[in-house]
């Protein structure tokens, strides 16, 4: 794996179910719930755990996305995260370094704090509830 990181079968499996999910944002829920429909007797307590050390290893990244739970993904490089109040999806954008973003917020640092990491999370509506806000308005609701 990578960083020649030890990993369990359950983190295997979990990483495999992150690398296929490309881009979403999946709930310990979820995961667990795709283990399970693969035939996978697991408990979901046992992927709790997993997805903490696959956190601490730094092979999994915890996001919270205005929500009380967290949504998990591969790491890698940082990205933007679109997240509509209205229904609450997640749409990643920009997956690379942004360099006019971070290079700002850098510059503002200097040498009192190095970026290790960095996510950006963006809240509005998406296109579908733009148009129902839109919508309820001109109707007077």
């Amino acid at each position: 794996m990578k960083n020649q990181i030890k990993t369990s079968k359950a983190q295997r499996s979990i990483l495999e179910i992150l690398e296929r999910a490309k881009g979403k944002h999946l709930r310990a829920e979820e995961i667990w719930q795709s283990l399970r429909s693969q035939g996978r007797d697991i408990h979901l307590s046992t992927v709790y755990r997993s997805l903490q050390a696959l956190t601490i290893s730094g092979l999994v990244k915890r996001n919270y996305l205005q929500e009380n739970h967290a949504h998990y993904e591969l790491a890698g490089t940082p990205g933007i995260h679109l997240v509509c109040s209205g229904c609450g999806q997640i749409q990643e954008i920009g997956t690379a370094k942004e360099d006019n973003i971070l290079g700002a917020v850098e510059k503002q640092l200097k040498d009192r704090f190095t970026v290790i990491d960095w996510q950006m999370q963006l809240t509005g509506h998406c296109a579908k509830c733009l148009d129902r806000v839109r919508n309820g308005a001109a109707h007077g609701r």
